[in-house]
C-alpha cells in the first residue's frame, strides 16, 4: 500500500505557547458586540479569526476549525472522550459589516452543532480525504471555557495549560479563567510549517486585530478594521523606510545622459537574449520623447505605460522622463474603471504600449482621444 505509516505519538510536532492575557475590556467590547447581534461572544471571537484569515492570506473563502466537546446534555457527566473539531465554511468579504459576519458565524456554528457528534475522521472518509480532514480547515480555534478556580480545603491552586497535542497546522486556542481575568489567547502552532518568530508576530496581529474588531460598531465595514496598531503598523514602515538619502541636484534623464557619455557601448539592458547598449537604449528613449513632446505631452502629465515585463519597460519609462513627463505603470488585465481611475488620477495625456496589448480593449478604446506609441 501506499499509505504512510503513521507517525508516532512522541514524534509528532507539537510547539507550545503561553499565550497573552486578552484584557477584559476587550472581553467586555465582545460581550456588548455579541449582545448587540444576539449572540455570543464566542460567535465573535470566531468571526474574528475568520475576518483575520482573510485578511492576511487574501481568501474570501475562510474554513475554520471549531474545537468542539461533542456532548449533548445527557452526556454531560459521562466519562469518556467525545471531542470534535467541526469545520466552519464562511464567506467573508471586505465590504461585509461586523454585524453581518457575527451573524452568519453564529448561524453557521448552530448548524455546525447538529452534526457535533459526526467526528472530522469520519466525514474525512466520506469525502475520501487522506489526511483525516485536516484539509477542511485553514485555522482551529479552541475555545475552553473551563472553570479554574480550584480550591483544595482552603489551599488554591494554579492550573496551566500544558498542551492540546499534535497541530496540524495551527490553532487558536483562548481559556477562560478565574473572575476578573482576561482570557489568556494564544497560538499552537506545527513547528514544521511555522518559524517561532512568524507565530509571535501573528499572534500580536490577532490580539491588536481582534481588540479593534471588538470596538467597532456592528456596521463597521471589515476593511476599515485595522489589522495591526500604530505602534506595529510604524514598525513596519521603518523596515522598508531605509536610511534617508540626499536627492542630490541631477534629474534621472541628465544622469543617464552622462553614463551614455561615458560607456556608450556598454550594456544597459539585458532581458533573456535581448541586449540593449546605452548608446542604443538613449536613441530608442529619445525617439519616444520626441514623439511624445511633438504632442504636447510635458512637466504635469502622466503617460501611462502598458508594457509587459521586457528591455521596453525600461525604454519607455525614460522616454516619458525624458519628455518631462511622468511614467505611470499601468496593466491591461486591470478592470476598466480601475484604468480609467489610474489615468484621470494620473492625468495621462498619452500611451506607450506593447504589441502584447496594443490591441486590449481598453487601449484600442482610449486610442481615438490619446495618442498612442507602440515599442
Amino acid at each position: 500500500t501506499d499509505t504512510p505509516a503513521p507517525r508516532a505519538a512522541s514524534d509528532a510536532p507539537v510547539e507550545l505557547h503561553s499565550g497573552d492575557t486578552l484584557p477584559v475590556t476587550v472581553l467586555d467590547e465582545l460581550r456588548r458586540l455579541a449582545g448587540d447581534s444576539r449572540t455570543t461572544w464566542t460567535a465573535v471571537l470566531v468571526s474574528a479569526v475568520a475576518a483575520y484569515v482573510a485578511r492576511v492570506t487574501g481568501t474570501r473563502d475562510v474554513r475554520v476549525g471549531l474545537a468542539s466537546h461533542g456532548r449533548h446534555a445527557g452526556l454531560r457527566h459521562i466519562m469518556g472522550m467525545t471531542s470534535n473539531i467541526l469545520p466552519l465554511r464562511l464567506a467573508v468579504t471586505p465590504d461585509m459589516t461586523v454585524g453581518a459576519l457575527v451573524r452568519a458565524v453564529a448561524a453557521e456554528m448552530r448548524g455546525a452543532m447538529r452534526h457535533r457528534r459526526f467526528s472530522r475522521e469520519q466525514l474525512a472518509r466520506e469525502l475520501n480525504l487522506a489526511d483525516d480532514g485536516a484539509r477542511l480547515t485553514d485555522v482551529v480555534v479552541n475555545i475552553m471555557g473551563f472553570e479554574y478556580g480550584l480550591d483544595f480545603g482552603g489551599s488554591a491552586a494554579t492550573s496551566r495549560l500544558l498542551s492540546i497535542g499534535p497541530v496540524d497546522d495551527v490553532s487558536l486556542f483562548v481559556s477562560e479563567r478565574s473572575e476578573g481575568q482576561g482570557p489568556l489567547i494564544g497560538f499552537d502552532t506545527n513547528p514544521e510549517l511555522y518559524h517561532p518568530d512568524d507565530v509571535r508576530l501573528h499572534q500580536d496581529a490577532v490580539v491588536s486585530f481582534l481588540t479593534a474588531l471588538a470596538g467597532a460598531d456592528a456596521e463597521t465595514p471589515l476593511a476599515e478594521i485595522p489589522l495591526l496598531d500604530d505602534t506595529a503598523t510604524a514598525g513596519v514602515l521603518a523596515q522598508g523606510r531605509g536610511a534617508e538619502l540626499p536627492a542630490g541636484d541631477t534629474a534621472l534623464p541628465q544622469a543617464f545622459a552622462a553614463q551614455v557619455r561615458r560607456a556608450p557601448d556598454a550594456p544597459a539592458v539585458v532581458a533573456g537574449a535581448h541586449t540593449l547598449t546605452y548608446r542604443e537604449l538613449a536613441e530608442a528613449a529619445d525617439e519616444l520623447s520626441g514623439a511624445l513632446s511633438g504632442w504636447g505631452v510635458g512637466a504635469e502629465d502622466g503617460v501611462g505605460v502598458l508594457v509587459d515585463r521586457s528591455a521596453a519597460v525600461v525604454t519607455a519609462t525614460l522616454g516619458a522622463v525624458g519628455a518631462g513627463a511622468a511614467y505611470v505603470p499601468m496593466d491591461a488585465a486591470w478592470p476598466a474603471g480601475r484604468l480609467d481611475r489610474v489615468a484621470g488620477t494620473a492625468r495621462v495625456r498619452a500611451l506607450i504600449v506593447d504589441a502584447a496589448n496594443a490591441d486590449a480593449d481598453w487601449v484600442t478604446e482610449r486610442a481615438a482621444t490619446l495618442p498612442v506609441l507602440v515599442v
